[in-house]
């Protein structure tokens, strides 16, 4: 799992949907509804953006400001879906 922004250009990730989408690679975003650095717009146009792109794009909102580390709830969340995410994918793993 990698933390991302929706910052604004010249930083969007926005650009990159087709490439992620292209790659399979699940998003879940969670984004804080009163964040004054990465406007809660700019999350909402990146998850347009990745949804048209065909990417997997989870966008959990929390009440807050910015950055969910330490924010209870928002950060279990987080903790509690990267555990699920893991566990699927061991079990996709061919044995061997």
């Amino acid at each position: 799992m990698i933390a991302i922004s929706a910052h604004h250009e010249p930083f969007a990730y926005s650009p990159l949907a087709p490439a992620i989408a292209q790659g399979g690679v699940p998003i879940f975003a969670w984004h804080g509804t009163a964040d004054p650095v990465s406007h809660l717009s700019e999350a909402r146009a990146m998850r347009d953006a990745m949804a048209e792109a065909g990417a997997t794009f989870e966008l959990h909102l929390f009440e807050g400001q910015h950055g969910i580390f330490g924010m209870g709830p928002a950060y279990e969340q987080l903790k509690s879906r990267a555990k699920e995410v893991l566990a699927l994918r061991r079990k996709e793993q061919p044995a061997g």
